[in-house]
C-alpha cells in the first residue's frame, strides 16, 4: 500500500540492499493488500510488473474487487502476463509459476529454485491466495463471480498439495507463523527450512474450505 512503501524500502536498505536494484515485481493476484504498492515501486525502480492475466478484469472492468478499502491505488502498466511453461528467471535464480484459481480467477502460486553456500538446492513455496473470504456463496452473490471458483480453488489445492517444497512462504504472515520463525540473524534462512510445513499448510485450506462448504 501507498502509505507503507517507504517502510518496505527502509527494510530492503537495512538488510544491506539497494531498492533500486529490484528488476521484477510479481503479483500473486488482483487484491489492493497485494498490488497497492506496485505503482510507486515500479516508477522508483524500473522494474518490470508481472500480472495474472485472468485477474486483468480487476482493474479495468470491475475495481471493487481489489477491496481497496478507500486507500490510494495507482494504476500502473503490466509488462508480462504469467504463463506456467514460461518460468521466470533473474541471474541464477528462476521462479516456476502455476495458476491456482480460486481465490481469484487468475491467483497464481510460485515456486523458487535457489542453492545455498553449499551447493544445496532449496524449493522455496508461495501461494498465490489461500483465503476463504473471496470464495463464499455470498461473495458469489454479491460481486456476481462465477460459483465455479469455489471448484476451481478446491482443485488448485490438490493440484499444488503433491509439489515437494523445503521452505514454504505466506502471503500474509499469520499463515505460516512467519514472524515466530525468525531467528536473531534476520539473513539466516534455516528456521525456515521445513519440508513437511507446505503439505500441512495446503491441508489445513483444504479442511478450511471443506468446512465452510458443509456448514453452508
Amino acid at each position: 500500500m501507498h502509505a507503507q512503501i517507504y517502510l518496505l524500502l527502509e527494510s530492503i536498505r537495512q538488510l544491506g540492499f539497494d531498492p533500486r536494484d529490484i528488476k521484477k515485481i510479481l503479483v500473486t493476484h488482483g487484491h489492493y493488500d497485494h498490488h497497492g504498492g506496485v505503482r510507486p515501486i515500479a516508477e522508483y525502480t524500473g522494474a518490470q510488473v508481472y500480472f495474472p492475466k485472468e485477474d486483468e478484469y480487476m482493474l479495468t472492468e470491475q475495481p471493487e474487487l481489489q477491496f481497496t478499502l478507500g486507500y490510494a491505488c495507482g494504476d500502473f502498466d503490466i509488462d508480462e502476463y504469467y504463463a506456467d511453461n514460461k518460468p521466470i528467471t533473474l541471474g541464477d535464480v528462476t521462479v516456476h509459476t502455476v495458476h491456482s484459481p480460486g481465490h481469484t480467477a487468475g491467483t497464481t502460486s510460485m515456486f523458487i529454485e535457489d542453492r545455498d553456500a553449499d551447493g544445496k538446492t532449496y524449493v522455496v513455496g508461495l501461494h498465490g491466495g489461500g483465503g476463504l473470504g473471496s470464495v463464499t456463496d455470498t461473495y458469489f452473490e454479491e460481486y456476481k463471480q462465477p460459483k465455479s471458483l469455489q471448484d476451481d480453488y478446491l482443485a488448485s489445492l490438490q493440484k499444488l498439495r503433491s509439489r515437494k517444497v523445503d521452505i514454504a512462504v505466506a502471503l500474509h504472515p499469520g499463515h505460516l507463523g512467519m514472524f515466530e520463525k525468525i531467528g536473531e540473524d534476520r539473513l539466516d534462512y534455516t528456521p525456515f527450512v521445513d519440508p513437511t510445513a507446505w503439505e500441512a499448510f495446503i491441508d489445513h485450506r483444504i479442511k478450511l474450505f471443506q468446512d465452510m462448504k458443509a456448514a453452508s
